[in-house]
């Protein structure tokens, strides 16, 4: 699939997709990072439940640079946390309205109609 095939699903044992799988803080923020073009360079927030050698920390860093994902509790990124509708429609909202954060995107144009 298109989402597979750039990464921005995890696809499990056996080549699985598992649809109906919950999402986590951290996957959710990888799944927009990578869609961003995996961009470097980011200060390194040092969240305490996010360590150092963590996958997900330069997608962590960039959410927090770009405040994509604000958090409840300063320092606490809660990354194994599942990532509710809610939180998920904030930061597609916020990542629409932030035309940095798109300046590696190799996909097609996208209608701002759909973003708003």
């Amino acid at each position: 699939s298109w989402a597979a095939d750039r990464r921005l699903v995890a696809v499990f044992s056996g080549g699985r997709f598992a649809p109906r799988a919950a999402v986590t803080r951290a996957r959710f923020t990888v799944m927009a990072w990578t869609l961003v073009g995996r961009p470097h360079g980011f200060a390194r927030y040092r969240y305490k439940d996010v360590p150092r050698n963590a996958g997900y920390g330069t997608a962590v860093d960039w959410a927090h640079a770009r405040d994509l994902l604000p958090t409840k509790r300063p320092r606490w990124f809660r990354p194994n946390a599942p990532m509710t509708r809610a939180r998920a429609a904030d930061l597609v909202h916020r990542l629409a309205g932030d035309p940095e954060s798109w300046e590696r995107w190799d996909g097609p144009t996208l209608p701002l109609w759909r973003w708003r």
